[in-house]
Protein backbone atom coordinates (compact mmCIF):
# COMPACT_ATOMS: atom_id res chain seq x y z
CA UNK A 1 0.00 0.00 0.00
CA UNK A 2 1.45 3.38 -1.16
CA UNK A 3 2.05 6.13 1.36
CA UNK A 4 1.61 8.90 -1.40
CA UNK A 5 -1.39 11.09 -0.95
CA UNK A 6 -4.07 10.99 -3.67
CA UNK A 7 -3.93 14.73 -4.33
CA UNK A 8 -0.21 14.58 -5.09
CA UNK A 9 -0.72 11.77 -7.61
CA UNK A 10 -3.52 13.69 -9.36
CA UNK A 11 -1.36 16.78 -9.62
CA UNK A 12 1.51 14.86 -11.18
CA UNK A 13 -0.85 13.29 -13.74
CA UNK A 14 -2.17 16.69 -14.88
CA UNK A 15 1.38 17.98 -15.35
CA UNK A 16 2.23 15.00 -17.47
CA UNK A 17 -0.84 15.53 -19.64
CA UNK A 18 -0.08 19.23 -20.10
CA UNK A 19 3.49 18.47 -21.10
CA UNK A 20 2.24 15.90 -23.63
CA UNK A 21 -0.25 18.37 -25.10
CA UNK A 22 2.35 21.13 -25.36
CA UNK A 23 4.79 18.77 -26.99
CA UNK A 24 2.15 17.63 -29.52
CA UNK A 25 1.15 21.25 -30.24
CA UNK A 26 4.76 22.17 -30.91
CA UNK A 27 5.19 19.26 -33.26
CA UNK A 28 1.92 20.07 -35.07
CA UNK A 29 2.80 23.73 -35.45
CA UNK A 30 6.19 22.78 -36.82
CA UNK A 31 4.55 20.36 -39.26
CA UNK A 32 2.03 23.03 -40.34
CA UNK A 33 4.81 25.53 -40.97
CA UNK A 34 6.75 23.02 -42.98
CA UNK A 35 3.62 22.13 -44.98
CA UNK A 36 2.96 25.80 -45.78
CA UNK A 37 6.54 26.20 -46.92
CA UNK A 38 6.17 23.15 -49.13
CA UNK A 39 2.90 24.51 -50.56
CA UNK A 40 4.56 27.84 -51.35
CA UNK A 41 7.43 26.02 -53.01
CA UNK A 42 5.04 23.79 -54.97
CA UNK A 43 3.01 26.80 -56.07
CA UNK A 44 6.20 28.46 -57.30
CA UNK A 45 7.14 25.27 -59.12
CA UNK A 46 3.61 25.02 -60.57
CA UNK A 47 3.74 28.62 -61.76
CA UNK A 48 7.12 27.97 -63.34
CA UNK A 49 5.77 24.85 -65.02
CA UNK A 50 2.68 26.71 -66.26
CA UNK A 51 4.86 29.42 -67.79
CA UNK A 52 7.01 26.76 -69.38
CA UNK A 53 3.87 24.99 -70.66
CA UNK A 54 2.51 28.22 -72.15
CA UNK A 55 5.86 28.89 -73.81
CA UNK A 56 5.90 25.36 -75.19
CA UNK A 57 2.36 25.74 -76.54
CA UNK A 58 3.17 29.08 -78.10
CA UNK A 59 6.37 27.74 -79.61
CA UNK A 60 4.53 24.64 -80.79
CA UNK A 61 1.77 26.76 -82.31
CA UNK A 62 4.29 28.88 -84.20
CA UNK A 63 6.13 25.80 -85.49
CA UNK A 64 2.83 24.14 -86.30
CA UNK A 65 1.70 27.18 -88.25
CA UNK A 66 5.00 27.26 -90.12
CA UNK A 67 4.49 23.68 -91.32
CA UNK A 68 0.70 24.00 -91.87
CA UNK A 69 -0.52 22.85 -95.29
CA UNK A 70 -1.79 26.35 -96.15
CA UNK A 71 1.83 27.60 -95.91
CA UNK A 72 2.67 25.38 -98.85
CA UNK A 73 -0.08 26.82 -101.06
CA UNK A 74 1.10 28.99 -103.88
CA UNK A 75 0.04 32.61 -104.10
CA UNK A 76 -2.14 31.79 -107.09
CA UNK A 77 -4.21 29.32 -105.05
CA UNK A 78 -4.47 31.78 -102.15
CA UNK A 79 -5.73 34.42 -104.58
CA UNK A 80 -8.43 32.02 -105.79
CA UNK A 81 -9.47 31.33 -102.18
CA UNK A 82 -9.54 35.06 -101.41
CA UNK A 83 -11.71 35.74 -104.47
CA UNK A 84 -14.12 33.00 -103.48
CA UNK A 85 -14.43 34.43 -99.94
CA UNK A 86 -15.45 37.84 -101.29
CA UNK A 87 -18.37 36.44 -103.31
CA UNK A 88 -20.58 36.22 -100.22
CA UNK A 89 -19.56 39.59 -98.77
CA UNK A 90 -22.49 41.95 -99.31
CA UNK A 91 -20.97 44.96 -97.57
CA UNK A 92 -17.59 46.38 -96.70
CA UNK A 93 -17.34 45.19 -93.09
CA UNK A 94 -14.66 44.71 -90.46
CA UNK A 95 -15.42 41.00 -90.04
CA UNK A 96 -15.78 40.15 -93.74
CA UNK A 97 -13.43 39.73 -96.66
CA UNK A 98 -11.28 41.38 -97.78
CA UNK A 99 -10.65 43.38 -94.58
CA UNK A 100 -10.55 40.27 -92.40
CA UNK A 101 -7.97 38.70 -94.72
CA UNK A 102 -5.70 41.70 -94.39
CA UNK A 103 -5.52 41.27 -90.60
CA UNK A 104 -4.23 37.67 -90.58
CA UNK A 105 -0.56 38.26 -91.33
CA UNK A 106 1.79 40.42 -93.35
CA UNK A 107 2.02 37.81 -96.11
CA UNK A 108 -1.76 37.61 -96.55
CA UNK A 109 -2.11 41.38 -96.37
CA UNK A 110 0.48 41.78 -99.14
CA UNK A 111 -1.29 39.24 -101.35
CA UNK A 112 -4.74 40.75 -100.69
CA UNK A 113 -3.67 44.31 -101.41
CA UNK A 114 -2.05 43.20 -104.67
CA UNK A 115 -5.23 41.42 -105.85
CA UNK A 116 -7.51 44.07 -107.46
CA UNK A 117 -10.59 41.78 -107.92
CA UNK A 118 -11.01 41.72 -104.13
CA UNK A 119 -11.91 45.41 -104.14
CA UNK A 120 -14.36 45.67 -107.03
CA UNK A 121 -17.49 45.66 -104.81
CA UNK A 122 -18.17 49.03 -103.19
CA UNK A 123 -21.14 48.83 -100.83
CA UNK A 124 -20.95 50.32 -97.34
CA UNK A 125 -22.74 48.62 -94.46
CA UNK A 126 -25.14 51.11 -92.79
CA UNK A 127 -24.15 49.81 -89.34
CA UNK A 128 -20.38 49.82 -89.83
CA UNK A 129 -18.06 52.13 -87.93
CA UNK A 130 -15.66 52.27 -90.85
CA UNK A 131 -15.03 55.67 -92.40
CA UNK A 132 -16.22 55.81 -96.06
CA UNK A 133 -14.15 58.96 -96.61
CA UNK A 134 -11.03 56.85 -96.17
CA UNK A 135 -12.23 53.53 -97.59
CA UNK A 136 -13.68 54.84 -100.88
CA UNK A 137 -10.36 56.23 -102.26
CA UNK A 138 -8.50 53.18 -100.87
CA UNK A 139 -10.88 50.67 -102.46
CA UNK A 140 -10.79 52.43 -105.81
CA UNK A 141 -7.00 52.61 -105.72
CA UNK A 142 -6.60 48.92 -104.83
CA UNK A 143 -9.11 47.84 -107.50
CA UNK A 144 -6.60 48.82 -110.18
CA UNK A 145 -8.27 48.82 -113.59
CA UNK A 146 -10.94 46.24 -112.74
CA UNK A 147 -14.61 46.83 -113.51
CA UNK A 148 -16.46 48.09 -110.43
CA UNK A 149 -19.78 47.11 -108.84
CA UNK A 150 -20.96 50.23 -106.97
CA UNK A 151 -23.96 50.31 -104.63
CA UNK A 152 -24.80 53.54 -102.81
CA UNK A 153 -27.66 53.58 -100.30
CA UNK A 154 -28.72 57.17 -99.65
CA UNK A 155 -30.82 55.96 -96.72
CA UNK A 156 -27.48 55.34 -95.05
CA UNK A 157 -26.94 58.30 -92.72
CA UNK A 158 -23.24 58.49 -93.51
CA UNK A 159 -23.80 58.55 -97.27
CA UNK A 160 -26.64 61.05 -96.97
CA UNK A 161 -24.44 63.32 -94.84
CA UNK A 162 -21.82 63.16 -97.59
CA UNK A 163 -24.52 64.25 -100.07
CA UNK A 164 -25.65 67.23 -98.01
CA UNK A 165 -22.08 68.18 -97.07
CA UNK A 166 -19.99 66.85 -99.99
CA UNK A 167 -16.50 65.59 -99.31
CA UNK A 168 -14.22 66.24 -102.30
CA UNK A 169 -12.00 63.18 -101.76
CA UNK A 170 -14.98 60.84 -101.47
CA UNK A 171 -16.97 61.97 -104.51
CA UNK A 172 -14.05 62.87 -106.77
CA UNK A 173 -12.48 59.45 -106.31
CA UNK A 174 -15.78 57.82 -107.32
CA UNK A 175 -16.62 60.24 -110.15
CA UNK A 176 -13.18 59.81 -111.69
CA UNK A 177 -13.59 56.02 -111.70
CA UNK A 178 -17.13 55.89 -113.15
CA UNK A 179 -15.66 54.89 -116.51
CA UNK A 180 -14.83 51.53 -114.89
CA UNK A 181 -18.26 50.94 -113.29
CA UNK A 182 -20.09 47.98 -114.86
CA UNK A 183 -22.90 47.76 -112.25
CA UNK A 184 -24.39 50.86 -110.64
CA UNK A 185 -27.09 50.72 -107.96
CA UNK A 186 -28.45 53.88 -106.33
CA UNK A 187 -30.97 53.21 -103.55
CA UNK A 188 -33.01 55.74 -101.59
CA UNK A 189 -32.79 58.53 -104.18
CA UNK A 190 -34.46 61.45 -102.41
CA UNK A 191 -33.18 64.46 -104.35
CA UNK A 192 -31.39 65.43 -107.60
CA UNK A 193 -28.36 66.04 -105.40
CA UNK A 194 -27.83 62.26 -105.39
CA UNK A 195 -26.96 62.47 -109.10
CA UNK A 196 -25.15 65.78 -108.87
CA UNK A 197 -22.59 64.67 -106.29
CA UNK A 198 -22.00 61.40 -108.14
CA UNK A 199 -21.67 62.76 -111.68
CA UNK A 200 -20.21 66.17 -110.89
CA UNK A 201 -21.89 69.44 -110.01
CA UNK A 202 -20.91 71.38 -113.13
CA UNK A 203 -21.53 68.70 -115.75
CA UNK A 204 -23.44 70.05 -118.76
CA UNK A 205 -23.13 67.05 -121.08
CA UNK A 206 -23.80 63.34 -120.77
CA UNK A 207 -21.20 61.26 -118.99
CA UNK A 208 -20.12 58.42 -121.26
CA UNK A 209 -20.01 55.15 -119.37
CA UNK A 210 -19.16 52.60 -122.03
CA UNK A 211 -18.47 49.80 -119.53
CA UNK A 212 -21.78 50.23 -117.69
CA UNK A 213 -24.03 47.18 -118.20
CA UNK A 214 -26.46 47.17 -115.27
CA UNK A 215 -28.22 50.14 -113.64
CA UNK A 216 -30.64 50.05 -110.69
CA UNK A 217 -32.31 53.29 -109.56
CA UNK A 218 -34.61 53.12 -106.55
CA UNK A 219 -36.53 56.12 -105.25
CA UNK A 220 -36.68 56.73 -101.52
CA UNK A 221 -39.87 55.99 -99.64
CA UNK A 222 -40.24 59.68 -98.82
CA UNK A 223 -38.38 61.84 -101.36
CA UNK A 224 -38.12 65.55 -100.83
CA UNK A 225 -41.20 66.68 -102.73
CA UNK A 226 -40.31 70.30 -102.09
CA UNK A 227 -36.90 69.92 -103.69
CA UNK A 228 -36.54 71.27 -107.24
CA UNK A 229 -36.74 68.03 -109.21
CA UNK A 230 -35.42 69.35 -112.52
CA UNK A 231 -36.09 66.24 -114.57
CA UNK A 232 -35.24 67.87 -117.88
CA UNK A 233 -31.76 68.62 -116.61
CA UNK A 234 -31.33 64.96 -115.62
CA UNK A 235 -32.48 63.48 -118.94
CA UNK A 236 -29.64 61.69 -120.70
CA UNK A 237 -27.25 62.44 -117.84
CA UNK A 238 -25.73 58.97 -118.17
CA UNK A 239 -24.81 57.75 -121.64
CA UNK A 240 -24.51 53.96 -121.52
CA UNK A 241 -24.56 52.50 -125.01
CA UNK A 242 -23.72 48.97 -123.78
CA UNK A 243 -26.37 48.83 -121.05
CA UNK A 244 -27.94 45.36 -120.74
CA UNK A 245 -30.16 45.68 -117.64
CA UNK A 246 -32.12 48.74 -116.45
CA UNK A 247 -34.16 48.64 -113.26
CA UNK A 248 -36.17 51.59 -111.90
CA UNK A 249 -38.16 50.93 -108.73
CA UNK A 250 -39.56 52.70 -105.70
CA UNK A 251 -40.63 51.78 -102.19
CA UNK A 252 -44.25 52.78 -102.81
CA UNK A 253 -46.36 55.91 -102.60
CA UNK A 254 -44.40 57.69 -105.31
CA UNK A 255 -46.11 59.84 -107.96
CA UNK A 256 -46.01 58.05 -111.35
CA UNK A 257 -44.07 60.92 -112.92
CA UNK A 258 -41.03 60.18 -110.76
CA UNK A 259 -40.19 56.64 -111.97
CA UNK A 260 -41.20 57.56 -115.52
CA UNK A 261 -38.76 60.46 -115.47
CA UNK A 262 -36.03 58.32 -113.92
CA UNK A 263 -36.22 56.06 -116.97
CA UNK A 264 -34.86 58.94 -119.04
CA UNK A 265 -31.87 59.65 -116.79
CA UNK A 266 -29.93 56.97 -118.65
CA UNK A 267 -29.53 57.33 -122.39
CA UNK A 268 -28.97 53.87 -123.81
CA UNK A 269 -28.72 51.92 -127.01
CA UNK A 270 -32.10 50.14 -127.41
CA UNK A 271 -30.46 47.43 -129.51
CA UNK A 272 -28.44 46.22 -126.50
CA UNK A 273 -30.90 46.36 -123.58
CA UNK A 274 -32.01 42.86 -122.56
CA UNK A 275 -33.59 43.33 -119.12
CA UNK A 276 -35.99 46.08 -118.00
CA UNK A 277 -37.73 46.39 -114.65
CA UNK A 278 -39.79 49.38 -113.53
CA UNK A 279 -42.46 50.45 -111.01
CA UNK A 280 -45.46 52.76 -111.46
CA UNK A 281 -45.08 53.23 -115.19
CA UNK A 282 -47.87 54.78 -117.23
CA UNK A 283 -49.23 52.77 -120.14
CA UNK A 284 -48.06 55.53 -122.47
CA UNK A 285 -44.49 55.17 -121.20
CA UNK A 286 -44.69 51.38 -121.36
CA UNK A 287 -45.89 51.42 -124.97
CA UNK A 288 -43.29 54.01 -125.97
CA UNK A 289 -40.43 52.13 -124.28
CA UNK A 290 -41.36 48.62 -125.45
CA UNK A 291 -41.65 49.78 -129.05
CA UNK A 292 -38.02 50.95 -128.86
CA UNK A 293 -36.55 47.80 -127.27
CA UNK A 294 -36.45 45.06 -129.92
CA UNK A 295 -33.69 43.08 -128.16
CA UNK A 296 -35.52 42.84 -124.81
CA UNK A 297 -35.41 39.35 -123.25
CA UNK A 298 -36.71 39.97 -119.71
CA UNK A 299 -39.33 42.57 -118.75
CA UNK A 300 -41.02 43.29 -115.41
CA UNK A 301 -43.48 46.19 -115.11
CA UNK A 302 -45.21 46.68 -111.76
CA UNK A 303 -48.02 49.06 -110.90
CA UNK A 304 -49.01 50.03 -114.41
CA UNK A 305 -51.10 53.16 -113.91
CA UNK A 306 -54.85 52.80 -114.62
CA UNK A 307 -55.59 54.07 -118.07
CA UNK A 308 -58.72 55.85 -116.85
CA UNK A 309 -56.53 58.40 -115.08
CA UNK A 310 -54.46 59.22 -118.16
CA UNK A 311 -55.48 61.99 -120.55
CA UNK A 312 -53.04 61.00 -123.30
CA UNK A 313 -54.62 57.78 -124.60
CA UNK A 314 -54.77 58.88 -128.22
CA UNK A 315 -50.97 59.13 -128.24
CA UNK A 316 -50.58 55.37 -128.06
CA UNK A 317 -53.95 53.92 -129.16
CA UNK A 318 -52.90 54.24 -132.81
CA UNK A 319 -49.46 52.75 -132.19
CA UNK A 320 -48.49 49.93 -134.52
CA UNK A 321 -48.13 46.41 -133.15
CA UNK A 322 -45.13 45.98 -130.85
CA UNK A 323 -43.18 42.88 -131.88
CA UNK A 324 -40.58 41.54 -129.46
CA UNK A 325 -39.10 38.40 -131.02
CA UNK A 326 -36.48 37.81 -128.30
CA UNK A 327 -38.63 38.34 -125.18
CA UNK A 328 -38.64 35.22 -122.97
CA UNK A 329 -39.97 36.50 -119.62
CA UNK A 330 -42.80 39.00 -119.13
CA UNK A 331 -44.36 40.03 -115.80
CA UNK A 332 -47.08 42.68 -115.75
CA UNK A 333 -48.84 44.04 -112.68
CA UNK A 334 -51.48 46.73 -113.16
CA UNK A 335 -53.98 48.73 -111.14
CA UNK A 336 -57.73 48.40 -111.70
CA UNK A 337 -60.29 50.67 -110.05
CA UNK A 338 -63.21 48.28 -110.51
CA UNK A 339 -65.21 50.54 -112.83
CA UNK A 340 -66.23 49.52 -116.31
CA UNK A 341 -66.45 52.70 -118.37
CA UNK A 342 -66.56 50.94 -121.71
CA UNK A 343 -62.85 51.55 -122.39
CA UNK A 344 -60.52 48.64 -121.69
CA UNK A 345 -57.04 50.14 -121.55
CA UNK A 346 -55.25 46.89 -120.64
CA UNK A 347 -57.18 45.11 -123.37
CA UNK A 348 -55.87 47.59 -125.95
CA UNK A 349 -52.39 47.23 -124.47
CA UNK A 350 -52.43 43.43 -124.84
CA UNK A 351 -53.74 43.86 -128.36
CA UNK A 352 -50.57 45.75 -129.32
CA UNK A 353 -48.14 43.09 -128.06
CA UNK A 354 -46.83 40.33 -130.32
CA UNK A 355 -44.43 37.99 -128.52
CA UNK A 356 -43.93 34.75 -130.46
CA UNK A 357 -41.17 33.23 -128.30
CA UNK A 358 -42.37 33.97 -124.76
CA UNK A 359 -41.59 31.21 -122.23
CA UNK A 360 -42.81 32.64 -118.92
CA UNK A 361 -45.83 34.95 -118.52
CA UNK A 362 -47.08 36.38 -115.22
CA UNK A 363 -50.14 38.66 -115.18
CA UNK A 364 -51.49 40.23 -112.00
CA UNK A 365 -54.04 42.85 -111.00
CA UNK A 366 -52.63 44.60 -107.96
CA UNK A 367 -55.88 45.92 -106.47
CA UNK A 368 -58.13 44.11 -103.99
CA UNK A 369 -60.88 43.97 -106.58
CA UNK A 370 -60.11 41.63 -109.51
CA UNK A 371 -59.89 42.79 -113.11
CA UNK A 372 -63.14 41.69 -114.73
CA UNK A 373 -62.81 43.27 -118.19
CA UNK A 374 -59.43 42.17 -119.56
CA UNK A 375 -60.02 38.41 -119.68
CA UNK A 376 -61.00 38.20 -123.36
CA UNK A 377 -58.03 40.32 -124.48
CA UNK A 378 -55.68 38.17 -122.40
CA UNK A 379 -57.14 35.01 -123.96
CA UNK A 380 -56.56 36.34 -127.48
CA UNK A 381 -53.08 37.60 -126.53
CA UNK A 382 -51.99 34.18 -125.22
CA UNK A 383 -53.69 31.96 -127.79
CA UNK A 384 -52.60 34.01 -130.79
CA UNK A 385 -48.84 34.31 -130.31
CA UNK A 386 -47.48 31.87 -127.74
CA UNK A 387 -49.40 28.62 -128.15
CA UNK A 388 -46.25 26.55 -128.70
CA UNK A 389 -43.62 28.57 -126.78
CA UNK A 390 -45.21 29.28 -123.38
CA UNK A 391 -44.03 27.02 -120.53
CA UNK A 392 -45.08 28.94 -117.40
CA UNK A 393 -48.36 30.84 -116.96
CA UNK A 394 -49.42 32.72 -113.81
CA UNK A 395 -52.74 34.59 -113.50
CA UNK A 396 -53.45 36.55 -110.33
CA UNK A 397 -56.70 38.33 -109.43
CA UNK A 398 -58.05 38.28 -112.98
CA UNK A 399 -61.56 37.06 -113.83
CA UNK A 400 -61.58 35.17 -117.13
CA UNK A 401 -64.77 33.75 -118.63
CA UNK A 402 -65.00 29.94 -118.98
CA UNK A 403 -64.89 30.14 -122.77
CA UNK A 404 -61.72 32.25 -122.64
CA UNK A 405 -59.93 30.03 -120.13
CA UNK A 406 -60.90 27.06 -122.29
CA UNK A 407 -59.30 28.68 -125.33
CA UNK A 408 -56.14 29.44 -123.34
CA UNK A 409 -55.68 25.93 -121.93
CA UNK A 410 -56.49 24.21 -125.20
CA UNK A 411 -53.97 26.37 -127.04
CA UNK A 412 -51.03 25.83 -124.64
CA UNK A 413 -49.82 22.39 -125.70
CA UNK A 414 -46.37 22.79 -124.12
CA UNK A 415 -47.37 24.44 -120.83
CA UNK A 416 -45.48 22.95 -117.85
CA UNK A 417 -46.49 25.21 -114.93
CA UNK A 418 -49.94 26.73 -114.36
CA UNK A 419 -50.65 29.07 -111.43
CA UNK A 420 -54.07 30.64 -110.89
CA UNK A 421 -54.54 32.86 -107.84
CA UNK A 422 -58.07 33.98 -107.02
CA UNK A 423 -60.02 34.99 -110.12
CA UNK A 424 -62.56 32.35 -111.11
CA UNK A 425 -61.26 28.85 -110.42
CA UNK A 426 -63.94 26.25 -111.09
CA UNK A 427 -64.50 22.58 -111.88
CA UNK A 428 -64.48 23.52 -115.56
CA UNK A 429 -60.73 24.20 -115.46
CA UNK A 430 -60.02 20.83 -113.85
CA UNK A 431 -62.35 19.06 -116.27
CA UNK A 432 -60.28 20.38 -119.16
CA UNK A 433 -57.07 19.16 -117.55
CA UNK A 434 -58.25 15.60 -116.77
CA UNK A 435 -56.27 13.31 -119.06
CA UNK A 436 -58.61 11.35 -121.27
CA UNK A 437 -56.47 10.51 -124.25
CA UNK A 438 -54.96 12.65 -126.98
CA UNK A 439 -57.27 15.64 -126.64
CA UNK A 440 -56.71 16.86 -123.06
CA UNK A 441 -55.58 20.42 -122.45
CA UNK A 442 -51.96 21.14 -121.48
CA UNK A 443 -50.65 17.58 -122.02
CA UNK A 444 -47.16 18.45 -120.71
CA UNK A 445 -48.34 20.03 -117.45
CA UNK A 446 -46.05 19.16 -114.50
CA UNK A 447 -47.05 21.66 -111.80
CA UNK A 448 -50.46 23.07 -110.96
CA UNK A 449 -51.21 25.71 -108.29
CA UNK A 450 -54.77 26.83 -107.54
CA UNK A 451 -54.97 29.26 -104.62
CA UNK A 452 -57.27 31.97 -103.35
CA UNK A 453 -61.04 31.64 -103.18
CA UNK A 454 -62.02 28.61 -105.22
CA UNK A 455 -65.14 27.00 -106.57
CA UNK A 456 -63.98 23.49 -107.42
CA UNK A 457 -64.49 20.20 -105.61
CA UNK A 458 -61.82 17.95 -104.19
CA UNK A 459 -63.30 15.03 -106.11
CA UNK A 460 -62.63 16.83 -109.38
CA UNK A 461 -59.11 17.76 -108.25
CA UNK A 462 -58.38 14.12 -107.31
CA UNK A 463 -59.69 12.98 -110.68
CA UNK A 464 -57.26 15.37 -112.36
CA UNK A 465 -54.31 14.11 -110.27
CA UNK A 466 -55.18 10.44 -110.79
CA UNK A 467 -55.38 10.96 -114.55
CA UNK A 468 -51.89 12.47 -114.58
CA UNK A 469 -50.14 9.87 -112.39
CA UNK A 470 -48.02 6.99 -113.56
CA UNK A 471 -49.91 3.72 -113.71
CA UNK A 472 -47.75 2.15 -111.00
CA UNK A 473 -48.47 5.08 -108.66
CA UNK A 474 -52.25 4.85 -108.86
CA UNK A 475 -53.94 3.85 -105.58
CA UNK A 476 -56.46 1.01 -105.70
CA UNK A 477 -59.55 3.19 -105.45
CA UNK A 478 -62.61 3.05 -107.65
CA UNK A 479 -61.85 6.38 -109.31
CA UNK A 480 -58.24 5.33 -109.88
CA UNK A 481 -59.22 1.99 -111.36
CA UNK A 482 -61.26 3.79 -113.99
CA UNK A 483 -58.08 5.61 -115.05
CA UNK A 484 -56.12 2.36 -115.44
CA UNK A 485 -58.05 1.47 -118.58
CA UNK A 486 -56.47 4.38 -120.45
CA UNK A 487 -53.35 3.40 -122.42
CA UNK A 488 -50.54 5.90 -121.73
CA UNK A 489 -48.61 7.45 -124.62
CA UNK A 490 -44.83 6.89 -124.88
CA UNK A 491 -44.04 10.61 -124.54
CA UNK A 492 -46.52 11.24 -121.73
CA UNK A 493 -45.59 13.79 -119.06
CA UNK A 494 -46.75 13.15 -115.49
CA UNK A 495 -47.74 15.57 -112.77
CA UNK A 496 -45.02 16.36 -110.22
CA UNK A 497 -46.49 19.02 -107.89
CA UNK A 498 -49.93 20.31 -106.95
CA UNK A 499 -50.75 23.24 -104.66
CA UNK A 500 -54.41 23.85 -103.88
CA UNK A 501 -56.91 25.30 -101.43
CA UNK A 502 -59.57 22.86 -100.34
CA UNK A 503 -62.63 23.04 -98.13
CA UNK A 504 -61.99 23.26 -94.42
CA UNK A 505 -63.87 20.03 -93.72
CA UNK A 506 -63.02 17.05 -95.91
CA UNK A 507 -64.65 13.70 -96.36
CA UNK A 508 -62.72 10.68 -95.05
CA UNK A 509 -61.80 9.39 -98.52
CA UNK A 510 -60.33 12.81 -99.38
CA UNK A 511 -57.91 12.60 -96.46
CA UNK A 512 -56.90 9.04 -97.30
CA UNK A 513 -56.31 9.87 -100.95
CA UNK A 514 -54.28 13.00 -100.20
CA UNK A 515 -52.08 11.18 -97.69
CA UNK A 516 -51.36 8.51 -100.27
CA UNK A 517 -50.60 11.07 -102.97
CA UNK A 518 -48.17 12.92 -100.69
CA UNK A 519 -45.80 9.95 -100.94
CA UNK A 520 -45.80 10.08 -104.75
CA UNK A 521 -45.84 13.77 -105.71
CA UNK A 522 -45.25 17.14 -104.06
CA UNK A 523 -48.69 18.15 -102.82
CA UNK A 524 -49.41 21.22 -100.69
CA UNK A 525 -52.84 21.84 -99.21
CA UNK A 526 -53.74 25.35 -98.05
CA UNK A 527 -56.72 25.38 -95.70
CA UNK A 528 -59.23 28.02 -94.71
CA UNK A 529 -61.07 29.03 -97.89
CA UNK A 530 -64.71 28.50 -98.60
CA UNK A 531 -65.96 25.11 -99.63
CA UNK A 532 -66.30 24.53 -103.36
Amino acid sequence: MSNTEPSTLLFDSEEIIKKAILCGYSLTAHELKRSKEQIVQLEQDLSTLQVALANCKSSLGIRKALVAPIRHLSEDILVLIFKFSTRTAQFIQENAAPLVLMHVCHHWRTIAMSTPPLFININFDPTTRLNPNYLMPLWIHLSGRQKLDVKLDFDNRTIRRLVEHPDINFWDSLTNSLSRVSKLCLRGIYSPRCFKVLLGWFRTESMKLDVLQEVTLELAKEPLMNAPWEWNALHGLILAKNLVMYRVTSEGGIPPAFPGALLKVVKLNPENLKRWTSDYVSLETAVESLSLLPALEHCELFGLVPALAQPAFPLWLNTEAITMPLLRFLQLDWLYDGENTGFNAMGHFFGLLKIPSLICLSLSCGQNQPDQISGEAISIFISRDMATSLRHLSLNNIVIKPIDITNILNALRNLEVLEIVSGNISDGILHLLVRKGYDEACPRLEKLALTGKVGYSLDKLLSFIYSRLRKEDLPLTKSAKRMMGRIPRPDEVYIKAVTFVGPKFRKPHHTIALEDLASKIEIISLEGCRKG
